[in-house]
C-alpha cells in the first residue's frame, strides 16, 4: 500500500489537504482518499477533483487515478 501526502497552495500558502492511499492488487489499482479535517473547515477550501466531495470521511476512488493524482503523476517512469 502507498500513501500520498496531497497539498495545495491557496493564498500563497502550501496548505495539507488529504491523504490518499493506493493499493495494487491483482492487477487493479484501489485508493481511498480523505480531506484533512483543518483543510475542510478553512475559508476557500474546495474538493481537489470532482469525483472527492469536500466532506469528512474515507472515501473509495473511482477505478484507476482521480484527476487530480494522475495530473500530477509523471507521463511515464524513467527507463521505461
Amino acid at each position: 500500500m502507498s500513501r500520498i501526502l496531497a497539498y495545495l497552495e491557496i493564498d500563497d500558502r502550501v496548505v495539507p489537504a488529504g491523504d490518499a492511499y493506493f493499493n495494487f492488487r491483482r492487477g487493479r489499482l484501489t485508493g481511498t482518499f480523505s480531506y484533512d479535517r483543518a483543510y475542510i473547515a478553512r475559508p476557500g477550501a474546495y474538493a481537489i477533483d470532482p469525483s472527492l466531495r469536500l466532506t469528512t470521511g474515507s472515501w473509495a476512488l473511482p477505478q484507476g487515478l482521480p484527476g487530480a493524482f494522475g495530473d500530477a503523476a509523471p507521463d511515464r517512469w524513467a527507463g521505461t
